[in-house]
């Protein structure tokens, strides 16, 4: 919690994580609709990749509506900084930064207990999750273009974003929501898909060699 530590000072730090996790338990209580009823199991037949490629798209299940609601409800617009790292007035941590950095936190250590460890690179933190040896790599922004949004200006919409990889650098998953639309699109079985977050179908997006060609050639 680098952004966090810098913002309030290591003191207040816990204090701070203790408030956020009360603002997302609070939501979700008068939000019921938001949370799954249950979560995906993990077969011990499952590869690792496997997991890491079900533990995304859970991830993303569990957070993308509760941070859609929100952006819908305006909530966590509250200046709390210049972003640490950055030119002074580049970049804004604001109050639903830390509640989206908190909650990915949180449901990433609840579905780690399926034997996953692995460090996490966040825009305003970097953890690990898990007690094992770091086998993968997550980069993950859980609120991109904050900045837009606490101005009100919503012509590029706020977004959830993760990619996965493995400690030698192959890529396993990707996942990327738009927190306007609720729109969710995920790396699934080596295909590029939309998911349903109401009935969790799945909509083929893989663009073909042939339809990449026919692209390009349009273009020129």
């Amino acid at each position: 919690w680098h952004q966090t530590n810098e913002t309030y000072g290591k003191e207040k730090m816990l204090q701070e994580r203790d408030r956020i996790r009360d603002v997302i338990s609070e939501y979700e209580r008068k939000n019921p609709s938001l949370s799954r009823p249950t979560e995906w199991k993990f077969s011990k037949k499952m590869t690792s990749e496997q997991k890491v490629e079900n533990l995304v798209t859970e991830l993303f299940l569990q957070t993308s509506p509760i941070l859609t609601s929100m952006v819908h409800n305006k909530i966590g617009k509250e200046n709390l900084g210049d972003v640490k790292g950055r030119k002074d007035g580049e970049d804004t941590f604001i109050g639903i930064d830390a509640i989206a950095d908190q909650l990915v936190m949180d449901k990433l250590n609840k579905l780690a207990d399926n034997g996953l460890s692995f460090m996490v690179l966040s825009e305003h933190s970097i953890y690990k999750v898990g007690t094992g040896k770091i086998e993968f790599i997550l980069a993950v922004d859980p609120f991109d273009n904050s900045n837009d949004y606490m101005k009100g200006m919503y012509t590029i919409a706020p977004h959830l974003v993760m990619g996965a990889w493995d400690k030698n650098g192959k890529p396993i998953a990707c996942a990327n929501t738009n927190l306007n639309s609720g729109d969710l699109s995920l790396s699934h079985n080596e295909k590029i898909s939309r998911l349903n977050c109401g009935d969790e179908s799945l909509t083929d997006l893989t663009i073909t060699e042939e339809q990449k060609a026919i692209n390009f050639n349009d273009s020129k």
